[in-house]
C-alpha cells in the first residue's frame, strides 16, 4: 500500500510565494437573478415582494454592497477597522 503524500499546511516563510488576490463583485445579472428568485419565493407569502420597485431597490442595494465589500477586500480590509477617537474611553 502506497503511503499518502503529506502536504504541509504552512510553508516556511522563506518558501512562501506572495500571492496578490483581487476580488471581483458578482455580475449585475447574477445579482438580479438572485433577487428575482428570492422575491418570487417571498411573493408567495406577501405580494409586496413582487413589486418591481422592491425588486429594483433590493437589486441596487445588493449591487452597491457588493461593490463596497470588494473595494474593502482589495484594500486589505484596512477600511473595515474601527479606529477609536483619541478622546474615547479605553
Amino acid at each position: 500500500m502506497k503511503k499518502p503524500e503529506q502536504i504541509p499546511l504552512f510553508e516556511e516563510a522563506e518558501n512562501r510565494i506572495p500571492r496578490q488576490v483581487e476580488y471581483v463583485p458578482p455580475d449585475s445579472s447574477a445579482i438580479t437573478a438572485l433577487v428575482k428568485a428570492t422575491c418570487e419565493q417571498l411573493g408567495k407569502q406577501n405580494a409586496a415582494y413582487n413589486d418591481p420597485e422592491v425588486i429594483g431597490g433590493l437589486t441596487s442595494f445588493l449591487d452597491f454592497l457588493a461593490q463596497r465589500l470588494v473595494t474593502y477586500a482589495n484594500n486589505g480590509c484596512s477600511e473595515l477597522l474601527v479606529k477609536k477617537h483619541p478622546t474615547s474611553p479605553k
